[in-house]
């Protein structure tokens, strides 16, 4: 696209070429009017070698610059990962109209004869142009974690993926999707099953793979439950966007034909959506070390995660938990040890919790983590007690952290 192809792709690559019916030679490309991207998009090809040396080279000198500035100001190591390809595709285009069949360059795509298929030998291309870029990353002196958007046209590159990390390996740690999406319940099953989801149906936590919505509309309504359904179900989200020039962004401009972009929230959604983040932002560690219940897992539970008043009754390993939220709140229950339970919501709500009474109560506090993951007390917390059981309220954003003298069992 002409707003987005860097100059040394013009410079040093020839774009394709194709003879007209005039007997004119032209561009391969296709000419849009009133896109966003760019007037003309010009064919480049996945298989040219030239290509592929120059774009690894510029990734590459790229994290290297990275590496250099992470080390003159303190190692903070911010970056951790790196998208070395966004919604990446062979297209198909003809003639400079787009569409019919796959264009084939002889001099790049010799070895097609030796695949079953047109479609294999898309696969292997997507595959190679990919792993590439993602050596570029592991190469440089700063190696982190690399992650590949997928087009739902081409959802076979995870398989693909996970197929060569089984046999002989990847530097492509990761595929996800961008699906723009509002279905709570497939994006909660997108994180532990095969699922129809934005025009794939595949398994997404196949293998070693990392379930992940890269890119879903900010524009949603909803976004706060479709957070929580991802990350209940086992998969994790990201927003597109904050603020944009396309549609998709959780803030907008305050007037836009009078020149003032000052951001202002979309809606009174946004609201929710913040002080989700903020309950999640406290919960990073456990987020990213703990399986949750829709994925299997027993020590991070998630009440009410698709917004459906359903699973409201679960177990903290041998301890029943019920929880009974107002209108529209999730609840998060967290093992953080054999004798210690984190409690959340992300709504005012009150949870039950049956026989713990039986395990001793050492504590039952409000308060925070310390960024090296230790409890920071803000106070005791009330409860009240029932026999064996006790039943705390919380309100939105509080932590409650309950101490135990006996371990439970799982």
């Amino acid at each position: 696209m002409d707003n987005r192809v860097p100059y040394f792709v013009y410079r040093h690559i020839l774009v394709e070429k194709v003879l007209a019916s005039d007997g004119s030679v032209v561009p391969m490309m296709v000419k849009n009017h009133g896109s966003p991207y760019g007037v003309y998009w010009y064919l480049s090809d996945k298989n040219d070698f030239s290509l592929r040396a120059l774009e690894k080279t510029a990734l590459k000198n790229v994290m290297n610059h990275v590496a250099g500035y992470n080390t003159a100001n303190g190692d903070k190591k911010i970056l951790i990962g790196v998208d070395i390809s966004n919604e990446g595709l062979v297209d198909k285009i003809q003639a400079g109209t787009g569409g019919g069949t796959i264009y084939e360059n002889p001099a790049t795509w010799s070895a097609r004869s030796a695949f079953a298929s047109e479609a294999a030998f898309v696969q292997r291309t997507m595959w190679e142009f990919q792993v590439n870029l993602a050596n570029a990353v592991k190469e440089s002196n700063y190696p982190v974690w690399t992650r590949s958007n997928i087009n739902s046209a081409l959802s076979v590159q995870v398989t693909y993926n996970e197929a060569m990390r089984a046999n002989g390996g990847t530097s492509v740690d990761f595929c996800g999707l961008d699906p723009y999406i509002s279905n709570v319940t497939q994006l909660w099953e997108f994180g532990h099953q095969q699922v129809t989801i934005g025009g794939t149906n595949v398994n997404w936590a196949m293998g070693s793979n990392v379930p992940m919505i890269m890119e879903n509309g900010g524009e949603y309504t909803t976004s706060e439950w479709l957070i929580l359904s991802t990350l209940a179900g086992g998969g994790y989200y990201n927003v597109y966007d904050l603020m944009d020039q396309e549609t998709y962004g959780m803030w907008l401009p305050a007037n836009r034909a009078a020149g003032n972009f000052t951001p202002v929230p979309r809606g009174s959604y946004m609201t929710g959506v913040i002080s989700t983040n903020q309950i999640l932002k406290s919960l990073s560690a456990d987020l990213a070390t703990k399986v949750p219940n829709g994925a299997g897992g027993t020590d991070m539970v998630f009440f009410n995660a698709l917004n459906a008043s359903t699973n409201l009754t679960d177990s903290l390993w041998s301890i029943p938990v019920s929880y009974s939220p107002t209108s529209g709140a999730v609840g998060i229950g967290i093992v953080r040890s054999d004798v210690a339970i984190l409690l959340a919501t992300t709504r005012k709500a009150n949870f039950t919790l049956s026989d713990i009474a039986s395990y001793g109560i050492a504590s039952v506090q409000h308060g925070s983590y310390s960024s090296a993951g230790n409890w920071v007390s803000s106070g005791n917390h009330a409860y009240t007690t029932s026999g064996q059981n006790i039943t705390i309220q919380l309100t939105q954003g509080t932590l409650v952290h309950i101490e135990l003298r006996n371990k439970m069992s799982k």
